[in-house]
């Protein structure tokens, strides 16, 4: 029950047998054996009998009060010292004697009281104690002997204000003021309470009591005003008491308490109301007050003089108000204050990074819910105990456990979390209302590399030095730290934590059958809000959340996280933080056996070329793949292949060798793979558009028995007509797919060589060391592929009889698999797409529409630049099914691609470590995920390989029958990722994305966790890039980051840090353009002075400068009007001001998608059209209006005028929506909603004119839709 001091106590009664006995402390010395100290009851009573009701159940009110004691032996008071703080101690704690060996906290102390503590003795002695020396000196004995080492200071009362007219706000008024105003319809600072009870009451008498307190507080009185620009409060002589009594007995008391809480004016006192219910049976009494004029304890100070009043009691008077203290406090010396918080925030403010549910709006929603549950009671007292053989406080140990939740959520290590402490720090404040409390901005590091028990120490140390510091206002500290503004959430920290200790008073009016009545929150003054609270001997937890980042399941289980927190960090105190593992069992069981259901059986014991020859079998003569106007039927497919599979076994090829193809988009390309695969050799594919180095570097590491190739430009590396070429000292053959002679001879099937963990293919994808990487494929795991696809991908196709599958992707992407692999292992056929038709619209178009086809796989890259060539393309709209992968798939995008087709889209997701896909989903607007794991494949989430629970952020982790051999000739990087499954047998990937579980068994793509990136489509290590740039000569130092271009593509950023001299952003790419393909050439490089870095070493991305994209030639201005066109699409798709003639398109930030939209726009507006590749080698206006100029163009075809007649025919997309809408008429699924806030002067008649003549320029406007 509580004590007499408000607070929850364990109370004991026994009874003893007869002849025995035994004191108090005779009990309390048993208990010690048994119990740890927390659990020791406080008060304790022999009693003759337990008292029971009729019922036999315990009657409580039947058992007696019992006065406070100590448990140690009574020592008294040997000096005034003494005395004087054995009395506060008392007073405090609301007990008659106490001891000057009897502790603090042990009596029940806690912060709150040890700040009211330190009050009192300095008023009692003139010499004021630190805080936290309480905290090391917990007993009257020992702090007296601290006063006495203190140099004493005259106790000095806060001063009486000059009476004037009006008076400055205080911080902490001034910011909720302004806050108000921006929104003065909010409610974002009531302090609603309600209460039911029966019982006789008198409304005179509360109206009474009500004035009486208004009249007696004069902020209560106090108007909040803007005078001459500043805010100032002003106090009236005399208010009317806001009562209402009413009648009702009907309206839902839901209602009532919702009608009842409604913004107040602040500039119009009382900022008080109190209504009293008749509900008949019962009445409730409502109040809420403004927080600008009180606070916790203004609260309970409020219902403490509010109950004596009525009851008829005199109060003493009031010796200062609360003009008194803010006039007081404006003018105190708070500087060695204001330089403790300034160090706490010097560098720079992390803000915190949670996963949300939805896009965090522009400017800060104050929507809120609120949720909470219990911990136990076996857990209380284990953070009791925790909190005691620490010389902590529970404060301590529910902060500290809030830090490590919110660091597991964000991944972060330097947290900042807000806490509200009173701010009562002198005597003369602790009778007063008003607005005291503060606002503490604690920042803690809550690193994986410490134990718990060291970072509670930390947050010890941290929460009583801020303590210390309490005063300064939070307020000013916002302005004097480099705080980036942001309307979108709160400065400084997001989250909130509140250990609600205050003192509360309960209303006492005569009336029984009390209780609260929830008003239900729908306020979140921040993004989360902790409230912990004792009730019964057992600790709560609730969570007030913003409902417009978080959804009520997310909230869920972030309190249940919570729990599992606390229980994990009570267990074991030197557990590291890195090895908390925040996951239930019952997650566990979800995530282990719901999740991850996905073994489906396969022939494991076939290799690819089995499933092929079957299918060949199956269907021999239907077409096979397509390109141009050539084509191969399976049978003829599988002789050219057998064919070059022959001439390969002997060249030596066998399982496990290499065959490394260096290919065009072409048959050729399709069967130069069919025929490695044949031979029992691993295909190598090589972009013939990489630099000279890098297809050297891929050749040397590759070691490959053969070398085949078909290109129509002459590569530099390997001369046309060459027959070898020498690799690592050995001569290796070189086979041209465009001799026709490599494709006779034996056509027969050979004898198959390989066994399932042999491999098929190996694909190098970019590495942090400067040099890429090679993923060696096996066997199993593309049949694995081939057959988990027909259950997932590629069963929508299966079931819609689609078989036209077009190939747009390049061979070194894995993805490719999909499109000539899976299609030719289940009868379909491949549609290779040239390399216009890859790239150009318009060509892609007619190409899809000319071959009838249905399906197609691409980057979202891809698919993207299509639709910046034409928004309105119809290309998709016969699509039926559309796979994207490769990369993140974007809001946006989704949109615009869904007004276009109605195909169904796939998002596929997977490294190329596990073989093409991992998880697939359908995806549509709003509802974007990485999908559930596809067959035979586990997904963990995982942080320092510890499970994440449901909603938490950690590296996806891969397992399963998809998962590679490893890397080429890298033992040490393979050993780093392909780790040992800690959940089940073989390895564990991990794949370095950032995801997390959903509750419905989805799966959230968050990012990347390193600095690897996807780049239009390409995976790009940005460390490969900066080792580049390090080995140019006079380049010191160098810093490569991914940022968002004014274009909003994501775009790579170098800053680079020069020897001596110069070196210009023309050399630097000419020296990388020799080693790096085109998409990892930074789009945007600028020399610096130095690579800023922060306190901790790391760089320091913030204070990278914005690069200003210009070019560093002359600048020469256009000469006609061709050249003037050109310049300014230059400008338009670059962002760029000005561009001279010759400036060139790719050094100042042009790249294959903008090249795209670049032909396009000088197809608009010149009417002639270049090919794409003209670009790359006409890289300027003066060189591209050349080319216009000659004719070297197609010309451009305007979409001609339609027939006027009175009907015309819906287009596709709007025929469905059509039909959608006729089935639900008043339905708004197809409303396109947007809407506004003007400020200033607005003129309603233009804005209809306006509107008028839109309707009247635009036909679509003015037609109608019908069946006719």
């Amino acid at each position: 029950r509580e004590d007499s001091t408000g607070d929850k106590a364990i109370y004991a009664y026994y009874v003893l047998e007869d002849g025995v006995e035994m004191s108090v402390s005779d009990v309390r010395e048993e208990l010690s054996i048994n119990l740890p100290d927390y659990m020791i009851p406080a008060y304790m009573m022999q009693i003759e009998s337990i008292p029971v009701t009729k019922n036999g159940k315990l009657d409580k009110k039947a058992l007696p009060e019992i006065e406070a004691k100590t448990e140690k032996e009574y020592i008294g008071p040997r000096n005034e010292v003494e005395e004087k703080i054995c009395n506060a101690f008392a007073e405090i704690l609301g007990i008659e004697k106490v001891g000057v060996r009897d502790g603090f906290f042990e009596l029940g102390g806690h912060s709150l009281r040890a700040t009211r503590l330190v009050n009192r003795i300095e008023e009692q002695t003139g010499k004021r104690i630190a805080l936290k020396d309480i905290f090391s000196n917990q007993t009257p004995e020992k702090i007296a002997m601290l006063v006495n080492e203190t140099v004493e200071e005259e106790y000095t009362p806060i001063p009486k204000a000059e009476e004037k007219e009006y008076y400055p706000m205080s911080s902490v008024q001034k910011r909720t003021y302004l806050i108000e105003q921006m929104d003065p319809d909010k409610i974002l600072y009531n302090m609603p309470e309600s209460i039911r009870f029966t019982g006789e009451v008198r409304p005179d008498a509360l109206k009474d009591a009500l004035q009486k307190l208004i009249d007696r507080h004069e902020i209560l009185r106090t108007s909040f005003i803007m005078v001459d620009g500043e805010p100032v409060q002003k106090i009236l002589p005399h208010v009317e008491a806001d009562f209402e009594y009413i009648n009702d007995e009907t309206t839902p008391e839901k209602e009532l308490l919702k009608s009842f809480i409604k913004p107040f004016d602040l500039s119009n006192p009382p900022l008080v109301r109190v209504r009293l219910v008749n509900r008949g049976e019962y009445h409730l009494l409502c109040m809420d007050m403004h927080h600008i004029v009180s606070d916790g304890m203004s609260s309970a100070i409020f219902t403490r003089e509010f109950n004596a009043l009525y009851n008829g009691e005199e109060l003493e008077p009031l010796t200062h108000q609360f003009k008194d203290y803010s006039e007081w406090m404006r003018n105190r010396d708070l500087s060695n204050q204001a330089k403790y918080w300034k160090s706490q925030f010097d560098d720079e403010i992390p803000v915190l990074d949670m996963p949300l549910d939805f896009v965090r709006p522009q400017e800060q929603s104050f929507d809120g819910a609120m949720l909470g549950r219990g911990i136990g009671k076996h857990l209380t007292d284990k953070i009791k105990e925790v909190a005691s053989v620490n010389g902590t406080t529970e404060y301590m140990i529910f902060m500290s456990a809030v830090m490590v939740l919110l660091s597991k959520y964000s991944r972060q290590e330097d947290i900042v979390i807000g806490t509200p402490i009173s701010g009562r720090t002198h005597r003369d404040t602790e009778d007063m209302l008003g607005m005291f409390v503060n606002t503490l901005a604690l920042r803690g590091k809550p690193e994986g590399k410490k134990s718990y028990k060291e970072f509670l120490s930390e947050i010890k140390e941290i929460s009583l030095k801020a303590y210390e510091n309490q005063e300064y206002p939070f307020e000013e500290l916002v302005e004097a730290v480099d705080v980036k503004r942001d309307t979108s959430r709160s400065p400084i920290f997001d989250v909130l934590f509140v250990f609600q200790n205050n003192e509360e008073e309960e209303i006492n009016i005569g009336a029984t059958n009390v209780e609260e009545a929830f008003v239900e929150n729908t306020i979140a003054k921040f993004d989360l809000s902790f409230y912990i609270c004792e009730y019964n001997g057992e600790y709560g937890i609730n969570v007030e959340y913003c409902t417009a980042l978080y959804n009520e399941q997310s909230a869920r289980n972030l309190v249940d996280h919570f729990v599992t927190v606390l229980e994990k960090l009570m267990a074991d105190t030197d557990k590291k933080l890195s090895d908390v593992e925040v996951v239930s069992e019952e997650e566990k069981n979800i995530i282990f056996n719901e999740y991850n259901d996905t073994k489906v059986e396969y022939p494991r014991e076939k290799t690819l070329v089995e499933l092929f020859e079957e299918q060949v079998e199956k269907t021999p003569e239907n077409v096979a793949v397509v390109f141009e106007d050539s084509k191969l039927t399976y049978c003829e497919l599988n002789k050219k292949a057998n064919a070059l599979g022959n001439k390969l076994r002997e060249a030596g090829v066998g399982a496990d060798d290499f065959v490394a193809i260096i290919s065009d988009r072409s048959l050729e390309m399709v069967e130069g793979i069919y025929g490695i695969i044949k031979s029992g050799g691993v295909y190598l594919p090589i972009d013939p558009t990489y630099p000279d180095d890098r297809i050297n570097f891929m050749l040397d590491d590759a070691n490959p028995k053969a070398v085949l190739i078909y290109t129509t430009e002459e590569l530099s590396i390997i001369s046309k007509g060459v027959k070898s070429i020498n690799i690592n000292g050995r001569e290796i053959p070189v086979i041209d797919l465009a001799d026709g002679e490599v494709f006779k001879g034996v056509s027969e099937n050979l004898d198959v060589v390989n066994k399932p963990e042999d491999l098929c293919y190996c694909i190098y994808t970019s590495g942090t060391t400067g040099k890429p990487k090679g993923v060696m494929i096996k066997q199993q795991n593309v049949v694995n592929y081939v057959y988990k696809s027909d259950k997932s991908i590629m069963a929508y196709a299966f079931d819609n009889g689609i078989k036209n599958f077009v190939s747009v992707t390049n061979y070194v992407f894995d993805i490719f698999v999909t499109e000539t692999i899976l299609t030719l292992c289940n009868g379909m056929t491949a549609f290779i797409a040239n390399s216009e038709q890859v790239n150009d619209l318009n060509k892609f178009k007619k190409f899809v529409e000319e071959n009838n086809i249905e399906i197609l796989q691409t980057t979202p890259s891809r698919v993207k630049g299509f639709l910046a060539q034409d928004a309105n393309t119809t290309a998709f709209e016969n699509m039926k099914y559309i796979i994207l992968g490769g990369e993140a798939v974007g809001e946006s995008l989704i949109k615009h691609l869904s007004s276009r087709t109605n195909a169904v889209v796939e998002n596929g997701y997977g490294p190329s470590e596990a073989t093409v896909y991992t998880t697939c989903a359908k995806i549509s607007e709003g509802d974007i995920t990485i999908g559930r794991p596809v067959e035979n494949t586990r997904v963990y989430i995982m942080q320092d390989m510890t499970l994440c629970g449901i909603g938490i952020p950690g590296e996806l982790c891969v397992a399963g029958d998809g998962l590679a051999r490893g890397y080429l000739n890298r033992p040490e990087l393979t050993a780093e990722k392909f780790i040992d499954n800690p959940y089940g047998e073989n390895k564990l990937y991990r794949t370095g994305d950032l995801a997390r579980w959903l509750p419905d068994g989805r799966i959230e793509y968050l990012g990347r966790i390193d600095e690897q990136v996807k780049i239009r489509g390409f995976r790009v290590e940005l460390g490969e890039i900066e080792s580049r740039i390090r080995e140019i000569e006079k380049i010191r130092d160098v810093a490569v980051i991914a940022r968002t271009d004014v274009g909003g593509d994501k775009a790579i950023y170098a800053y680079y840090v020069v020897e001596d001299g110069e070196i210009t952003v023309t050399e630097i790419r000419e020296c990388l353009s020799k080693n790096l393909p085109d998409y990892m050439i930074p789009s945007y490089m600028m020399q610096i002075e130095k690579i800023p870095v922060t306190k901790n070493g790391k760089l320091d991305k913030r204070a990278l400068p914005d690069i200003e994209v210009k070019t560093e030639k002359e600048y020469v201005a256009p000469r006609n009007e061709i050249e003037e066109k050109i310049c300014n699409i230059f400008a338009e798709i670059l962002g760029i001001e000005k561009v001279g003639i010759n400036d060139g398109f790719f050094e100042l930030g042009g790249h294959s998608l903008r090249a795209t939209k670049l032909v396009n726009r000088i197809e608009e507006q010149t009417g002639r059209r270049i090919a794409l590749k003209s670009v790359f080698s006409n890289q300027t206006p003066e060189k591209l209006a050349e080319l216009v100029g000659e004719g070297k163009v197609e010309e451009y075809t305007p979409i001609p005028k339609a027939e006027e007649k009175e009907y015309y025919p819906m287009s596709s997309a709007q025929k469905r929506t059509y039909l959608l809408n006729q089935i639900d008429a008043d339905g708004i699924a197809y409303n396109m909603p947007d809407s506004m806030k003007l400020m200033g002067e607005v003129r309603p008649d233009d804005l209809k004119n306006a509107l008028q003549e839109i309707i009247n320029r635009h036909e679509i406007l003015r037609t109608s839709f019908v069946m006719v």
